[in-house]
């Protein structure tokens, strides 16, 4: 993230951030939703795939057991593992429906969260002494060159 950014352009351009973040809040939310509705999606799937599969295993072998009671044993475990590929496409069903019912609050709450952040909360400018701070998500700051017009972002190493 190197380069300069002028300490005015800082408290000109956080209101235009802001402004969008507020504006598109929602597109924010949906696009994040999206991603957790497809990743979720996609392991469950899985799970009730793996699932399904061992049903059939367990249904083959019973198909060749020797006994009646190695043929009850193995249709009992095709049936535990049909009821959990029927659980985890249930819990998809339920978890992709409490997705869509939180949209609107997770809108409002990006919205309103965004609104409350000051320039200061993100950059910390100090005034008197002219000092930038720029925070991360954490809060913790991070390292900053700067001159009196300008400041000079270090980048970050990846730990």
């Amino acid at each position: 993230m190197g380069g300069k950014i002028p300490k005015k352009v800082i408290k000109i351009v956080w209101p235009i951030i802001q402004f969008f973040i507020i504006n598109f809040g929602k597109d924010i939310v949906m696009f994040v939703l999206d991603e957790l509705r497809t990743m979720v999606t996609k392991k469950k799937r899985k799970e009730m795939e793996d699932a399904l599969n061992k049903a059939q295993q367990a249904e083959q072998a019973a198909s060749t057991a020797k006994s009646e009671e190695d043929k009850l044993k193995y249709y009992e475990f095709a049936k535990l593992y049909r009821e959990e590929a029927e659980r985890k496409k249930q819990f998809l069903q339920e978890f992709m429906e409490d997705i869509d019912e939180s949209v609107e609050e997770l809108t409002k709450s990006v919205q309103e969260k965004t609104k409350r952040i000051d320039v200061n909360d993100v950059f910390g400018i100090e005034e008197p002494q002219g000092n930038v701070k720029v925070l991360d998500v954490d809060n913790k700051e991070i390292k900053v060159k700067q001159n009196k017009k300008s400041i000079k972002l270090k980048k970050r190493k990846k730990s």
